[in-house]
């Protein structure tokens, strides 16, 4: 569980990594009835520095992506090259103090939580941009915000040992880039790993429906020698599988994850009802026709060794 005073390192390190693929279903599917806002963010310059900070933000269905590009005048002088053009239509703005990062980062999630049910953010390898982040302007996410890594989403979902770089992930995925969008520029790079995200929740939820589809996931494609996903094929209701830290139905309190539907053979007590009746009672058997069971008493109906179809024909009394 994720606490106020945790670093960003420890947020980023408490994610859910066993059912990351799985929360990222859920809420792919969950996203077509919720407003669930998607961001993703990079940074540009030295580890020592940040020059430049990007933000892209989509609902699933929305059709139009937003973004940001924020340069950082003070320090551009500790980059080596100026900023790449932003591609996508979006357009630069200007920072003097990185400090005033948090200002623009406070404002915008606070919106975002406002206008939406829940926000996810996400980077590609984003742990180390984090722990920057906190370090020169005392951001971190809120507790509100579920972290998801597209470069640990891509790693796992592809089978792959170790993480490639965006370009080539994306790549793999049949979207090269956009020439007039250059890698290395932090509003591209933010826009094209909300792409990278969107790509693959896209190719694991039809993988899900349809496992034997032409369009899978490279390793779940069925083979002769395939074995039954460990991630997708676990169950067919997500939803109710996993343990969020979060109830998507807002003003009601979380249902445990444990949460089962009363079964048909189940059946309310009634007040009527004593105490006793709730636990399980002893069972005895009837001695005669006409005698009946206490309240709450159940009567054992099972034939016994010694009950009258099973005992031989009484002898007739003899005279």
């Amino acid at each position: 569980m994720r606490h106020a005073a945790d670093q960003p390192g420890d947020i980023y390190d408490k994610r859910n990594l066993e059912n990351e693929s799985e929360l990222l279903l859920t809420l792919w599917e969950l996203s077509d009835h919720k407003k669930i806002c998607f961001v993703s963010f990079d940074l540009e310059g030295p580890y020592e520095a940040i020059t430049e900070l990007g933000l892209a933000f989509q609902r699933k269905n929305d059709s139009q992506r937003q973004g940001r590009h924020i340069i950082i005048n003070s320090n551009q002088q500790k980059k080596a090259s100026p900023p790449k053009p932003c591609g996508f239509g979006i357009s630069s703005e200007e920072l003097d103090d990185p400090k005033e990062l948090y200002t623009i980062l406070d404002e915008f999630f606070t919106h975002q939580r406002d206008e939406n049910h829940r926000v996810v953010l996400t980077g590609f390898d984003m742990k180390a941009d984090l722990t920057r982040l906190h370090r020169d302007c005392d951001w971190k996410p809120p507790t509100y915000v579920i972290l998801m890594d597209s470069a640990a989403i891509y790693k796992t979902l592809s089978g792959k040992k170790s993480n490639p770089n965006q370009a080539t992930a994306l790549d793999m995925l049949g979207f090269p880039g956009d020439p007039e969008a250059p890698f290395h520029n932090a509003a591209n790079d933010a826009w094209y790993g909300l792409e990278l995200l969107f790509r693959k929740a896209e190719q694991a939820q039809r993988q899900h429906v349809d496992p034997g589809g032409d369009d899978t996931i490279n390793w779940l494609v069925p083979s002769k020698t395939a074995c039954p996903s460990p991630v997708l094929q676990r169950t067919s209701n997500l939803a109710t599988r996993l343990s969020f830290p979060f109830d998507f139905n807002d003003g009601k309190p979380p249902r445990p994850p444990a949460h089962q539907p009363p079964q048909a053979t189940q059946r309310p007590f009634s007040t009527s009802e004593t105490a006793l009746a709730l636990r399980p009672s002893r069972k005895r058997k009837r001695r005669g026709d006409n005698q009946k069971g206490g309240p709450g008493e159940a009567v054992d109906a099972t034939p016994s060794d010694d009950s009258a179809h099973n005992r031989p024909e009484k002898r007739q009394k003899l005279m």
